[in-house]
């Protein structure tokens, strides 16, 4: 009686991993334990096979080729059940009849793989069907040998064997999966029996302990382990990490983790601009990878990568990037202090940085790229420290700061007034300036002068005679008196008659004078108002016991108004006024700003003495190009902007601008500027009838040349540079 060997049916089991596996066929031919300790010693292992990866293997395989499987391996009990690097086998793709479990006997048992009752490579070989071959990437065949395994036969009846296979759906842990199997009757789940051969294909040479070679169409083959063939070796793709530590400003520690197995070799790349170190490195202390970086630029931005080197082959680099520690900044100053801002400066550190950081008592107010920068919304008076320091784009490291303090500005004192006056006294009376002060400094000046320091906000000036002037001026103070405000003074009168025949008198640009004849009566002096007339908010007032007054520091081609009173301590006389304007001057930045066929727009800019006031203009634009009275122009037009567009133009035509300040009826020196509109290219033939008796003699190059120069100049005379022009012979 035959004897049956029962075969277990294992449901493949779908592996999933973090890692991500990398395949290296080699070339060079080896014995299975020569391709294995390759293997092992530049990479992981001899390479395992799934449903996932054997595609893809196969695919570029041009040789049979070792893989980790071994009948008897690592002292394992159980044969064929585990890969070289240890995983459980559960995938197999068996070329049909193989492996041999036993010796063959006669008659030779052959188990049945789901493709064919064939045995031998040379049936099949590459060729199959691929859909009868590596289709399988699912559950599959396996088996339990046991010690008795060489005295047992197998069998198998030749009529439940077809060609055709046929899709079989098998579930295993709950998960349906469909694998090509043979259109046979399936009596022991996957197999579908065993028979016997006599065929001379059936005996093989019996090995006891085979290795697995990958055929090149991807199906197992069993084979002397001796025989020197190609092999596939695999590794996991290797990611590492780098890091920086202890940084300073020109040092640092880099540290990573080790590449896999035992490496002892990196090469270590550092760049950053105009700066590149290369650096090969054998630790045989694979505990402590680190290496000292020094000499480095401070604020500077490196890049290093560090490559495991495994068998002269880099693998994948881990990397780092760094910035160094900028350094301090040299030369923080003050350089300007009013009531609400500060203006800071400094010079560069030694080294890189990217931005400054700007702290006022501790907190951060703005970041700049600068070496300069305002610290605004301060309160007036008040007392501030100021720290500056260098920043990298990792914020995470910054450059020591440096420090700077002091008071800001103080306010004017605000309302200061007589409040009382007596033949003999006056009372001055103001409120505190915004911000903080720690007092004020009064001085006056009249029949009697003084000077003192107060807290209040108010002064008694006595001992002066009657019907005399006294004019107070107050300052407010900080503590260590570094800044004060501006003055602010007042006088005392007793009231007086207005002024009579309010003249204007030497007209400049930035200054003219007033003059005026004084009222009749007592009087003690003028009050004389300056005002911008386009912004009520500009003025300036003044007093003096002359009759006349000058202006200076004005804006030229301005507006102003002048207002005279009469003034007699706190009593003031009407008014008498008086309409001036500044001699203007010449705009600034006369430019092009768009030209086309029939536009060209302009923009200027006011003059330099005319900065920050409305100023009006008057803008001209003229073509001198007049061809039988049809392209003539001239236009003016008066504005306020400081732009403007001249349209409906003549293409290829130039034309002459000017803008000038209008002041008054007074219209100041003109910026001027030529400009051409695009050409519509119009092109215009002009035949000649040669009148020479010599034949051929206008088509000489020398008559043609002195033809076209006499039409250039003639078309010059008419045209000039005012319109675009060519002439060429066709």
């Amino acid at each position: 009686m035959d004897r049956i060997r029962c075969l277990v049916l294992l449901a493949a089991l779908a592996v999933f991993s973090a890692a991500e596996p990398q395949y290296f066929p080699q070339s060079n031919v080896s014995t299975w334990d020569q391709a294995r300790l390759h293997c092992q010693m530049c990479y992981k292992e001899l390479v395992s096979l799934n449903p996932n990866n054997i595609r893809e293997l196969v695919h570029n395989l041009k040789n049979d080729s070792w893989i980790g499987l071994r009948k008897n391996l690592n002292n394992i009990s159980l044969p064929w059940s585990h890969w070289s690097n240890g995983d459980p086998l559960t995938f197999q793709n068996w070329y049909p009849g193989r492996p041999k479990l036993s010796k063959p006997k006669d008659p030779v048992v052959n188990i049945m793989n789901y493709y064919s009752v064939t045995n031998s490579p040379s049936t099949c070989g590459c060729c199959c069907n691929p859909a009868d071959t590596l289709a399988v990437s699912s559950p599959y065949s396996s088996y339990s040998p046991s010690a008795s395994d060489n005295d047992m036969d197998y069998n198998m009846t030749a009529s439940s064997v077809t060609a055709r296979p046929t899709a079989t759906t098998m579930t295993t842990g709950g998960t349906s999966n469909t694998v090509t199997t043979p259109n046979r009757d399936v009596t022991t789940a996957f197999f579908s029996g065993v028979t016997s051969s006599t065929s001379t294909d059936a005996i093989d040479t019996y090995i006891e302990d085979p290795c697995i070679v990958l055929l090149s169409c991807g199906l197992w083959y069993d084979k002397d382990c001796s025989q020197p063939l190609p092999f596939i070796c695999y590794e996991d793709r290797f990611y590492g990490h780098a890091n920086m530590s202890s940084l300073t400003l020109h040092t640092g520690t880099l540290n990573w983790t080790p590449g896999p197995g035992n490496i002892v070799d990196y090469r270590l790349e550092v760049r950053a601009v105009n700066y590149t170190l290369i650096k090969n490195l054998s630790i045989l202390n694979g505990t402590n990878l680190s290496y000292f970086l020094s000499n480095l630029t401070a604020g500077t931005q490196y890049q290093i990568q560090v490559f495991p080197i495994k068998c002269d082959r880099d693998l994948n680099p881990e990397n780092v990037s760094f910035y160094t520690k900028p350094d301090l900044i040299e030369n923080l100053n003050i350089t300007i202090i009013s009531e609400a801002e500060v203006t800071l400066s400094w010079s560069p550190p030694e080294g890189n940085c990217d931005s400054y950081t700007v702290r006022v008592n501790g907190s951060k107010v703005n970041s700049t790229n600068s070496v300069n920068t305002n610290v605004t919304g301060l309160t007036a008076g008040a007392f501030y420290r100021f720290e500056v320091n260098a920043e990298v784009k990792d914020l995470s490291i910054s450059g020591e700061p440096r420090n700077i303090s002091c008071y800001t500005k103080p306010s004017m004192v605000n309302n200061l007034s007589v409040t009382d006056f007596t033949s003999d006294q006056v009372n001055f009376d103001w409120d505190p300036p915004y911000g903080n002060t720690s007092g004020y400094r009064v001085s006056f000046i009249g029949s009697t002068n003084g000077m003192n320091r107060t807290t209040d906000t108010k002064y008694l000036v006595t001992g002066l005679q009657a019907g005399s002037m006294v004019t107070l001026t107050v300052v407010a103070l900080v503590p260590d008196a570094s800044v004060e405000s501006d003055p602010v003074s007042k006088t005392g009168r007793t009231k007086p008659g207005s002024v009579i025949n309010l003249t204007e008198r030497a007209v400049h640009s930035s200054n003219f004078s007033v003059s005026w004849e004084p009222p009749q009566g007592n009087y003690e002096c003028f009050s004389v108002g300056l005002q911008l007339f386009s912004n009520p908010l500009m003025n300036w007032t003044s007093n003096t016991t002359s009759n006349n007054s000058t202006f200076t520091d004005l804006k030229a081609g301005v507006k102003y108004r002048v207002s005279v009173y009469t003034k007699n301590g706190d009593l003031f006389s009407a008014e008498a006024n008086i309409s001036v304007f500044t001699r203007p001057t010449i705009p600034t930045s006369l430019r092009v700003t768009h030209v086309d066929h029939t536009a060209i727009s302009l923009t200027w800019a006011p003059p330099e003495d005319s900065q920050d006031v409305l100023l009006h203009y008057q803008i001209n634009g003229t073509s001198h190009f007049n061809y039988c009275n049809m392209y003539s122009f001239s236009h003016m037009v008066n504005t306020t902007n400081l732009n403007h567009t001249f349209e409906k133009l003549y293409s290829g035509t130039k034309y002459d601008f000017s803008v000038a300040v209008m002041a008054g009826t007074e219209i100041g020196p003109s910026l001027n500027i030529s400009q051409a509109t695009l050409t519509n290219r119009t092109v215009l033939m002009v035949s000649m009838e040669c009148s020479s008796s010599q034949p051929l003699q206008c088509e000489e190059p020398v008559t043609m040349l002195a033809v076209l120069m006499q039409l250039n100049k003639h078309f010059g005379n008419s045209f000039s540079d005012n319109v675009n022009w060519t002439v060429t012979w066709k």
